[in-house]
């Protein structure tokens, strides 16, 4: 029988690209949950975040290239979270002009 997790998500996932992918699917998507905004712009936000925090901590004296690639690794992690997030998705769920839900949000609202 194999045995049960320790841990929830530790740094060493969120090293890795479904680690960082699973944190702004997580993250983004209680954000809009809490919000009621269907605004993608949240879980953009949380990845480029992320990218750029994992990949600035690894460079000892992070120069301009390091700071282009942390931003292409975020995008990288939002575009992963995106297919997430529309696998998963169980409703799309109305929309109004300003990108808020209609209606209640649920978490599994697409957000594309």
């Amino acid at each position: 029988m194999q045995e049960l997790p320790q841990d929830f998500i530790t740094w060493a996932d969120m090293l890795s690209l479904g680690g960082a992918s699973s944190a702004t699917f997580v993250v983004g998507g209680a954000i809009q949950h809490v919000l009621n905004r269907n605004v993608r712009w949240i879980s953009l936000a949380v990845a480029l975040v992320l990218g750029a925090f994992l990949f600035l901590t690894q460079a000892s004296e992070p120069r301009l290239l390091d700071w282009i690639l942390g931003l292409v690794n975020g995008c990288l992690i939002y575009l992963t979270a995106v297919g997430m997030n529309s696998v998963a998705a169980v409703t799309t769920g109305p929309v109004d002009a300003l990108g808020g839900a209609a209606e209640r949000r649920s978490f599994l609202t697409r957000w594309l």
